[in-house]
C-alpha cells in the first residue's frame, strides 16, 4: 500500500530544480538563528595514510585543557528569534534521567577542551529530512559555535531528485550504479548500512564523489578526514579511492563473511574532492562517505529516507546495520517517524526492533524520540490529520516503554492546525507535508534551545561533566 506522502514526495519533487547528476549544492536557506561563533583555526596538516577495521584510533586534534576545566560550566542555550516566540517551545522529556546522558557527557568535554574525538549526532527522518534543510540548518547552528568540523555523512545513493546536502557536494553517475532505499527501492538482502540508502556497481569504472563545499558556505569548505563505509562479502569487487586526483588506496571488498566495513585516512587540511571508482565486473556496494576535520566539534548527519516509516526502517539487516552503527560511532541518534505510518498498532513493535538494533551497535547511543510534523488535511478544511495526531501521542508513549527521551516537534510547531498556519507565514510546501527553508530553519532553532536548554539542568545536576579527559 502506498505511503500517505507518496502523492506528495511526487509534487516535491517537481517543485525543485532539474537536479544534474553531480547534485550541485542547494540554494542556502536563511541565516540560522545565531549563536556567538568562536575564531576557527584549521588543525595542522598530516599524510595521508589509511586505517581498516571497525574500532581504529580516534582522530586526535583535541583542544588543550583549560586551567579551569573543572569549574562548573557556563552554558549559553541558543535564543529564540523574537519573531518566533508565538509557540512555546515543549520541554524535553526524558523519565529516566539517563536517556541523554552519553551524549550530554561528550558534549561537556567538547566544551571543557577534554575531548578526543567529535560529538555526533545521527538525525532520521522521512522526505523533510532528504533535503537536509532542518539538520543542515542545526549543523550550522552548532558548527559556529563550537568550531567548523566538516559536513558529516552522506549516503552514496540518490533515489531521488531530491536527496542532497547543504555545505557539501555529492554525487554519482546514475547510469553505472544501482541505488537502493530502504522504503521505496528496496534490494532483497536488506543491506543498506545505518542510513538506509546504498549504491552498487553495475559498470566498469562506476565512479561516486564526494567535494568540499564551495563559497560561500559558512561551514564544510575545509576536511581533513575522510571516513567510507561500504560492505564486504563473497565474490565482492575491488574500487580505488582517489584524493584530489590522487590514489589512496585500492579497496578490495571480497571476504569471507558479510560484514559492514569501514576506512579511515587523515591528509592535510583544506579543500578537497573525492572520488570512488569500481574496477572490474564484480560488484561493490557502498553505503556512504563522512568528511570531517580534526579538531572535536559537533557533527550532525542528516539520515533522510523519502517515504520511510518505522516499519520500513525495521527491515534492514540487523548484524550489518548494528555494526555500520558501531564504526559511526553516534552518540545521539533523533527518530522524527511517522509522517508515513499506514498502521499505528504495529508501530510500537517496529520502533522497539529499530532501538534495539541501535543498542547493539552502541550499547549507551543517547536516543531521542519525536512525534512527526503537523499535517493538514486539505487548506479548506485546515484540521490536523487524525492519524498525525494518533501516531504524535503514540511516539511519546514508545519513548518512555523504551526508555529513550521525547520531545513533541507537532506540539512545537503549535500543534492542532499548525501546518495551515505554517502555509499561511509561506513557511511551507504547497502539499501540507513538507517544510521549506523558513519553516526548517524556524524548527530547528527550536530542537537546539530544547536540547540544550535539558543539557544545561543536567549540567547543574553534574558540575563536574567533562572534567575527566577521554
Amino acid at each position: 500500500m502506498p505511503s500517505p506522502s507518496s502523492r506528495a514526495l511526487l509534487a516535491l519533487a517537481l517543485l525543485l530544480l532539474p537536479a544534474a547528476v553531480h547534485c550541485a549544492q542547494p540554494a542556502q536557506p536563511p541565516t540560522s538563528p545565531a549563536l556567538a561563533a568562536p575564531a576557527i583555526s584549521s588543525p595542522p596538516p598530516k599524510a595521508a595514510a589509511a586505517a581498516v577495521g571497525s574500532n581504529p584510533a580516534p582522530i586526535t586534534d583535541a583542544t588543550p585543557v583549560p586551567t579551569d576545566r573543572c569549574s562548573p560550566l557556563v552554558l549559553e542555550t541558543p535564543e529564540i528569534p523574537p519573531e518566533h516566540l508565538d509557540t512555546a517551545v515543549p520541554t524535553l522529556i526524558d523519565p529516566s534521567g539517563e536517556a541523554m546522558k552519553r551524549f550530554y557527557e561528550r558534549l561537556a568535554r567538547v566544551i571543557r577542551g577534554t575531548a578526543r574525538d567529535h560529538v555526533r549526532l545521527g538525525f532520521y527522518g522521512d522526505s523533510n529530512m532528504t533535503l537536509d534543510l532542518i539538520s543542515g540548518t542545526m549543523r550550522r547552528m552548532l558548527q559556529r559555535k563550537y568550531g567548523d568540523a566538516g559536513h558529516g555523512f552522506v549516503a552514496f545513493g540518490r533515489p531521488w531528485r531530491h536527496y542532497f546536502h547543504m555545505d557539501v557536494v555529492h554525487g554519482l553517475d546514475q547510469t553505472a550504479w544501482e541505488e537502493y532505499a530502504i522504503s521505496t527501492r528496496k534490494v532483497a538482502d536488506g543491506l543498506y548500512g545505518f542510513s538506509g540508502i546504498a549504491a552498487q556497481s553495475s559498470q566498469v569504472g562506476a565512479k561516486a564523489w564526494l567535494r568540499t563545499a564551495n563559497d560561500p558556505a559558512p561551514i564544510g569548505r575545509s576536511a581533513s578526514h575522510l571516513e567510507l563505509h561500504y560492505l564486504r562479502r563473497p565474490g565482492a569487487g575491488v574500487f580505488s579511492v582517489m584524493l584530489d586526483g590522487s590514489k589512496l588506496a585500492d579497496v578490495n571488498t571480497d571476504a569471507a563473511d558479510l560484514s559492514s566495513a569501514v576506512m579511515r585516512w587523515d591528509f592535510s587540511d583544506g579543500a578537497h574532492s573525492i572520488e570512488f571508482v569500481a574496477h572490474g565486473r564484480r560488484p561493490v556496494r557502498l553505503f556512504g562517505a563522512a568528511l570531517e576535520r580534526g579538531k572535536p566539534s559537533v557533527i550532525v548527519d542528516a539520515l533522510g529516507i523519502g517515504g520511510v516509516s518505522a516499519h520500513s526502517l525495521a527491515h534492514g539487516d540487523r548484524l550489518t546495520t548494528s555494526q555500520s552503527l558501531a564504526n559511526r560511532r553516534y552518540d545521539l541518534v533523533i527518530y522524527m517517524l511517522g509522517t508515513n505510518t499506514v498502521h499505528p498498532a504495529s508501530q510500537p513493535e517496529a520502533m522497539r526492533q529499530i532501538i534495539a538494533m541501535h543498542r547493539e551497535g552502541i550499547a549507551d547511543v543517547s536516543l531521542l524520540v519525536m512525534s512527526p510534523p503537523d499535517h493538514s488535511v486539505s487548506f479548506k478544511e485546515g484540521r490536523s490529520d487524525k492519524n498525525t495526531v494518533k501516531v504524535a501521542r503514540q511516539m511519546r508513549e514508545i519513548a518512555e516503554q523504551n526508555r529513550c527521551a521525547f520531545w513533541d516537534f507537532w506540539e512545537a510547531m503549535g500543534g492542532e492546525s499548525s501546518m495551515l498556519r505554517f502555509q499561511k507565514k509561506k513557511w511551507n510546501m504547497w502539499d501540507l507535508y513538507h517544510l521549506n527553508e523558513k519553516g526548517a530553519s524556524y524548527m530547528a532553532s527550536r530542537i537546539v534551545h530544547a536540547i540544550w536548554r535539558d543539557f544545561g539542568a543536567w549540567l547543574h545536576k553534574h558540575p563536574d561533566a567533562g572534567c575527566t579527559p577521554e
